[in-house]
């Protein structure tokens, strides 16, 4: 799934379809393992496989299904009390929400904003894609100032 991530957001689209599709199909024979290992799956793995096919809908010929996808992943989210899913779960959204911004929705993208607020009040969206100023970054030193 993270492989059609990023071609997707460096706009290759058909390729992103592609992997996004083989991720799918891995995930789906992933749920067939013994039952520890398919929990783990259905855990771990299946919310990134559902976000970026979701995200996919967006750029493509189904948008409105998209945007429904990604309200209901987030709705799980903030309704989900475990650690991993909401920690994990805000980088999720803020990465769905960028998608969205790209995609040209920019209610979904406040949309998700206003829940990664309900998932932990504290939280800055954008905040992940900042530059981070300990001269590590490349990028961040490429950026204006």
């Amino acid at each position: 799934a993270i492989e059609a991530e990023i071609l997707l957001a460096m706009g290759r689209l058909e390729e992103a379809r592609v992997a996004a599709r083989r991720a799918s199909e891995a995930y789906a024979q992933g749920l067939k393992l013994p039952a520890r290992e398919a929990l783990y799956f259905e855990r771990f793995i299946g919310p990134p496989v559902e976000r970026i096919e979701a995200e996919l809908a967006l750029h493509g010929g189904d948008p409105a299904s998209g945007e429904q996808k990604l309200r209901k992943i987030a709705d799980d989210l903030v309704a989900n009390p475990r650690f991993d899913a909401w920690g994990e779960g805000l980088f999720q959204l803020e990465r769905a929400a960028e998608s969205a911004r790209r995609a040209g929705r920019p209610q979904l993208a406040k949309d998700l904003a206003d829940r990664m607020r309900r998932i932990d009040p504290e939280y800055v969206p954008g905040s992940s894609t900042r530059p981070i100023e300990d001269g590590r970054s490349r990028t961040a030193a490429a950026l204006p100032r």
